[in-house]
């Protein structure tokens, strides 16, 4: 007997992106690329070496693990100053075209360049996040960079579909979206009182934690401790670990029964109100309107 389902319903002003292109590209020693007009939300990232892009009027290093995703219209420009080759990938999204618009996959990078159906293909308003020329880290493994692998690989086989393209794009720009809201780190690149920190945080989420306790795990002093969770995870200690508090808390809403009160003593959080607080505040909504909106049952 099948259960009721419950289902997130979507959103009817959510635009009908598409993925347009998706390649990996080497870039020479010395090599600069000129400056292009690409009409297209790109993402793009770093496999290996080291050069330099220039999006609108602003420059900047891209290294292994870094990535971008660009404004609709953006201008770019590529050098590779170093003595190893720079390898890149980007994937071009087109934030709203028709369904059943006339379609080739390829992306406008050239002012006055000629692409069917290419007055149909619009920018959009892809919420309050995705604005803007955006910087981050795409680490392996995650589901972004299973995402962004995958969907380069669809392309260079050349046997990509209409529907399989619209897909890849929304959950792509979702990916993104939750990437730029919760920093991503490899613990590879994270020094070893870091990483000693973070396991000492997950491992106790439940429990109350301490300036002192940090310091302790870490054999560091706080202002160590500060500065390392600044320098390399992007935020103060207590907010990182706010953070994760939240993400179980969602993980927990959404996999078990449990009341909202039961769900922040286990994660460390007793106090409802500032429980209910701090998670509209990470998540954007109340946890109660986050159950009901994502909720399902098989």
């Amino acid at each position: 007997m099948l259960s009721k389902r419950r289902v997130r319903r979507p959103n009817p002003s959510s635009p009908a992106s598409i993925v347009a292109y998706a390649n990996h590209a080497t870039i020479a020693p010395g090599k600069r690329l000129g400056e292009m007009h690409v009409m297209s939300r790109m993402l793009l990232w770093c496999r290996a070496g080291e050069g330099y892009v220039t999006v609108n009027d602003g420059g900047n290093v891209l290294a292994p693990g870094d990535m971008m995703f660009m404004p609709w219209g953006h201008r770019i420009r590529y050098f590779n100053s170093s003595k190893e080759p720079w390898r890149v990938s980007g994937i071009h999204i087109i934030p709203e075209l028709p369904p059943g618009s006339p379609f080739e996959y390829k992306v406008r990078h050239r002012d006055g360049e000629l692409i069917k159906g290419g007055e149909l293909r619009k920018d959009a308003n892809l919420g309050k996040v995705l604005r803007g020329v955006l910087k981050g880290r795409l680490v392996y493994p995650s589901p972004l960079s299973h995402l962004a692998e995958y969907t380069v690989g669809l392309f260079i086989r050349g046997n990509q579909t209409e529907p399989q393209s619209r897909m890849l794009a929304g959950l792509i720009l979702r990916e993104i979206e939750y990437n730029i809201l919760n920093p991503q780190v490899s613990t590879a690149s994270l020094p070893l009182p870091l990483v000693k920190i973070c396991d000492f945080i997950e491992e106790r989420l439940a429990q109350k934690i301490t300036l002192q306790d940090l310091v302790e795990v870490g054999n560091s002093s706080p202002a160590t401790v500060c500065r390392i969770f600044s320098r390399h995870l992007g935020m103060r200690p207590f907010e990182w670990i706010n953070r994760k508090r939240i993400d179980k808390a969602s993980e927990l809403l959404l996999s078990t029964d449990l009341r909202i009160g039961e769900i922040a003593e286990k994660v460390g959080i007793p106090d409802c109100y500032y429980f209910s607080k701090l998670f509209s505040k990470i998540k954007g909504m109340p946890a109660g309107k986050f159950r009901s909106e994502n909720f399902s049952v098989i």
